[in-house]
């Protein structure tokens, strides 16, 4: 009996071709391919995914790793901030108490401001001056010492980058003598 497209010069029904191979248990499996024509068809170039991968990497990458340096920009910022104001504290209780024991370097607004640079020290850069709102004649009620630290800070990267100023005073009460 002939088939019903014998006389056709292209099967109706498109030729398989398998290949026999291994399955991670050690059998044999056929693998399938449709045969094109011409080792071209308008199918297979209609469904071909190769490289759709590589192109949801592409878009995908770049804001997440935007994201992450965005992550540690902004912990660097706040550590910076914590750095200010732990060096601005340590500064006005060695001036307030007049110690020279390390880190301090005295009493007095040059003492403390040294103080303040040696705590500061993993970064360069910050302005340290006397905080004048830290006396009893700007009305505090207050007699102490106190310092006002400020460092300035780029963020970003190219046309994103933003100046900011970080700022951290501190008053520390003066001990009676």
């Amino acid at each position: 009996m002939a088939r019903p497209n014998a006389s056709l010069s292209q099967p109706i029904i498109p030729m398989r071709r398998f290949y026999p191979m291994l399955c991670i248990h050690g059998r044999l499996h056929r693998i399938t391919r449709l045969q094109s024509h011409f080792g071209f068809s308008k199918m297979s170039f209609l469904k071909n995914h190769r490289g759709a991968a590589a192109v949801e990497f592409a878009l995908v990458a770049l804001p997440v790793m935007a994201f992450i340096i965005g992550i540690v920009q902004f912990g660097w910022v706040v550590w910076v901030d914590n750095l200010l104001h732990i060096s601005v504290d340590t500064a006005s209780r060695c001036g307030a108490i007049g110690s020279v024991t390390s880190p301090c370097d005295g009493s007095g607004t040059s003492a403390m401001i040294a103080t303040a640079n040696s705590v500061f020290h993993p970064l360069t850069g910050a302005t340290f001056t006397n905080n004048s709102s830290c006396s009893i004649a700007a009305g505090s009620g207050l007699a102490g010492s106190g310092l006002v630290g400020t460092y300035p800070i780029s963020i970003g990267l190219g046309i994103f980058a933003m100046n900011l100023t970080l700022t951290a005073q501190s008053c520390y009460p003066t001990v009676p003598e």
